[in-house]
């Protein structure tokens, strides 16, 4: 948890109750942060939205590498386990209008496939997450949906460990009007993952439209609620410790 942020001659340290570890920022633009007592996952957005370029990443880049992986292997389980048909991917929900389980799947997934090709191009690295694929294969087919996700997840464990968790990149979107953000890798990694949580708790709902019980009670709350409530799941663990 987040326990102290000072900052001596350019040097700014995190430490927390259950790490010691500092990590060093090499380049501070301008920088607002929220300190709190208890760590949350929307801190470490912030801190790097505030453009912090972190000298030693590795339990950070290690951590979110897990984390989403886990968040992703939390749909494979669902599909596994859970929902015994494929028409139960295209069974449009009453309370979410246009909303079905595999349009959700397909959405959240979308968000890493992207990132991982733009840090995987040559640079300049361009972002854009609103050209999406849509109507995809795993959107109607639970063996689609579990190989493209399982593919993700392999591209993951092995694209961003060697990736530079700084890099900068172009982010372009569109709300309604044509928008560029100057963003890094990093907090684009911890965006999707949070991201995909969302849709999960959404996922979540339509299920329960259809009396499927979603097995992992922890399916669709996100890492720092999972804290807050002490619940054991390894996304809460995770954030605990850093």
């Amino acid at each position: 948890m987040l326990a102290k942020l000072w900052q001596r001659d350019e040097i700014l340290s995190l430490s927390g109750r259950n790490s010691q570890r500092k990590l060093v920022v090499t380049r501070i633009h301008s920088c607002t942060l929220v300190v709190s007592s208890k760590f949350r996952a929307d801190r470490l957005v912030c801190v790097l939205l505030d453009g912090l370029e972190f000298q030693d990443v590795s339990c950070f880049a290690t951590t979110t590498v897990n984390d989403d992986s886990t968040v992703l292997e939390q749909a494979v389980d669902l599909l596994d386990n859970d929902l015994k048909e494929d028409e139960q991917l295209t069974v449009p929900s009453k309370f979410l209008p246009g909303s079905t389980i595999g349009k959700h799947l397909r959405h959240a997934r979308d968000h890493f496939e992207l990132l991982l090709i733009c840090i995987t191009s040559p640079p300049p690295y361009v972002l854009n997450y609103d050209s999406r694929s849509r109507n995809t294969p795993m959107e109607t087919s639970r063996k689609a949906a579990r190989t493209a996700l399982l593919d993700t997840i392999r591209r993951l464990q092995t694209i961003v460990p060697t990736s530079n968790w700084n890099e900068s990149i172009t982010l372009n979107a569109v709300t309604p009007f044509p928008q560029t953000f100057q963003t890094t890798f990093a907090r684009e990694l911890w965006f999707a993952g949070l991201h995909c949580v969302h849709h999960w708790s959404m996922v979540r709902v339509i299920a329960g439209e259809m009396n499927i019980n979603v097995g992992d009670d922890c399916f669709g709350f996100a890492p720092s609620t999972l804290v807050a409530s002490g619940r054991e799941h390894s996304l809460g663990k995770a954030i605990a410790k850093i």
